[in-house]
């Protein structure tokens, strides 16, 4: 395999900061700064990366955006809570205001995984990416009470809807791209 979806290295990266906290061990602080440096290079001005690339050539792949909620934003806030650089939150917050002005914005929560084919919206839903920004937003916005409120329309609608009307996130979804 000649690829790689931009949502691996943060994990990888996520594992590193866990091992140098872990063994105290400067390596691997380097390697997670090294994995924050190739997103750092190669972040769109949106705000989020391509979903894949070529990791011989860093060709691009797919026209794709990465989700960044589940994977990226939790690296990079790591990576700015244990180095202090500013750069890393920087880079978390053009991500989580990418996120805001399009998933947030249309609630279309598509799935990104090699087994799933990009799709149009509001088919392919997962609840992952906004169970993501439901913690992000506890964790650093606690205080803020419009984002406690998008927190909390979140998860109405992605548990409490499904469980009082017993249909899938996909049928909700459905429905609601009539609307649009």
């Amino acid at each position: 395999q000649n690829w790689v979806m931009f949502i691996y290295p943060p994990e990888v990266g996520t594992s590193y900061l866990e091992l140098e906290e872990i063994t105290g061990e400067k390596r691997y602080l380097d390697a997670a700064r090294a994995i924050g440096e190739y997103l750092r290079a190669n972040v769109r001005e949106n705000g989020t990366w391509f979903l894949i690339r070529d990791i011989r050539t860093n060709e691009i792949l797919t026209p794709d955006y990465c989700e960044p909620l589940e994977k990226i934003v939790p690296f990079l806030m790591g990576l700015y809570k244990r180095t202090g650089e500013n750069i890393w939150k920087e880079l978390a917050d053009k991500a989580i205001a990418y996120v805001e002005n399009t998933s947030l914005a249309d609630y279309s929560w598509g799935a990104q995984f090699e087994d799933s084919v990009c799709t149009v919206n509001y088919s392919n839903i997962t609840h992952y990416a906004a169970t993501a920004l439901i913690r992000y937003y506890c964790e650093y916005f606690s205080d803020d009470e419009s984002k406690m409120k998008i927190a909390d329309d979140l998860m109405d609608y992605g548990s409490v809807k499904r469980a009082k009307l017993g249909v899938t996130m996909s049928a909700i979804t459905a429905e609601m791209a009539k609307e649009y």
